[in-house]
């Protein structure tokens, strides 16, 4: 493989500089520490690379060297949440590689327009058989995924329709998913959405910062019920900050994409039952406070136990977690997803909760 301006890889799958001077990608405005992961992007038109829209993704390991995890990020984030969790994974000796994909407009993908595209907006769908390409692309046979918030339900489409007769998804991890009541669906569809297509508009006096910044869903709590003052804190909240105001545009369409899909959860996962082990991991915190945001926690809760029939799955309500779980829990969560996906991979180590040997 040759390193250039351009790095071809293969089926219009390309890590590039983006005008960079440097011909190592620039890490750094994503969020990830310089040097520890690789950047990419994958054309989504491969015969026509120039001027179609990129999708950036991010890798970590050798993906043919064991079946890796494929993150995919919540609305309106990037692949920059799982940071925190790449970090706690690795502290307890988890090798397990990772290719995590920013959803189009998100992070370092470019937007998607109308104009451009068909359908008008991305569907699970679509962006399933997208990541399925880039799969292809990388040599991935057999993979986890890993999907949080809006993103557990992409996970449950790419797990759901894979792109040969085999199975190729075993381990299903789905932190925070919520199916949606008739109800809530009509709160997304008419309230969330419209507000997210004009929550961060430009004003004059620059008050759309503060927005983003004082968006509860962005800043993590202090034991005292307040917004955090640690220092560790600020920063995350800083990144939450930054991926709204780049998603500012067509974030929105990741949402709609997320209700659209809603109907076919129910189907998706009793196919998947029989094959695919999945690990539900819910935030106490924010299973009380869906309210807050049109959700019905509990309609959620029980359509997604009519699918799960097998005694294979396993659900964990982490105490105190909300939706940034995957940032501020990610020491907790960190050893259940690693003994879930590659049980025999680390060792036990002091964190909580204790390592499991049943798998």
């Amino acid at each position: 493989m040759t390193r250039g301006v351009v790095l071809f890889l293969i089926a219009g799958t390309r890590g590039q500089t983006s005008g960079w001077s440097h011909p190592s990608f620039p890490e750094q405005p994503f969020g990830w520490p310089r040097g520890t992961i690789t950047h990419k992007y994958h054309y989504t038109d491969p015969t026509h690379p120039f001027g179609t829209a990129r999708l950036h993704y991010v890798t970590w390991g050798d993906l043919k060297s064991r079946p890796p995890m494929v993150l995919l990020h919540s609305h309106p984030r990037s692949t920059v949440e799982f940071k925190y969790l790449f970090d706690a994974m690795g502290r307890i000796g988890n090798p397990v590689p990772f290719l995590a994909l920013d959803w189009f407009g998100m992070g370092g993908s470019d937007e998607y327009a109308a104009q451009q595209f068909s359908p008008p907006i991305p569907t699970f769908w679509s962006m399933a058989e997208t990541v399925r390409s880039i799969l292809r692309a990388e040599g991935v046979r057999e993979f986890s995924v890993v999907g949080h918030m809006q993103g557990a339900h992409l996970a449950i489409e790419l797990a759901g329709t894979p792109y040969t007769h085999d199975t190729l998804v075993k381990k299903m991890v789905l932190i925070n998913p919520m199916i949606l009541s008739p109800k809530a669906k009509r709160f997304v569809d008419h309230v969330y959405i419209p507000a997210a297509q004009k929550k961060y508009n430009p004003a004059a006096d620059g008050s759309q910062l503060l927005a983003a910044w004082d968006d509860p869903s962005a800043a993590p709590m202090g034991p005292d019920g307040k917004p955090s003052s640690n220092p560790t804190d600020l920063l995350a909240n800083q990144e939450k900050a930054v991926d709204a105001l780049r998603c500012a545009n067509t974030g929105w369409q990741y949402a709609a994409a997320w209700s659209d899909y809603n109907d076919k959860n129910l189907e998706r996962m009793a196919q998947l039952d029989a094959d695919v082990e999945s690990l539900f991991l819910y935030g106490d915190t924010y299973l009380a406070d869906a309210k807050k945001y049109g959700l019905d926690a509990e309609f959620s809760l029980a359509t997604f136990a009519q699918a799960l029939t097998h005694r294979h799955n396993t659900t964990i309500f982490v105490p105190g977690a909300g939706q940034g779980m995957l940032v501020q829990n990610a020491s907790f969560i960190a050893p259940l997803i690693a003994d879930f996906v590659s049980p025999k991979l680390r060792e036990c180590g002091p964190w909580p909760p204790p390592c499991s040997d049943a798998r």
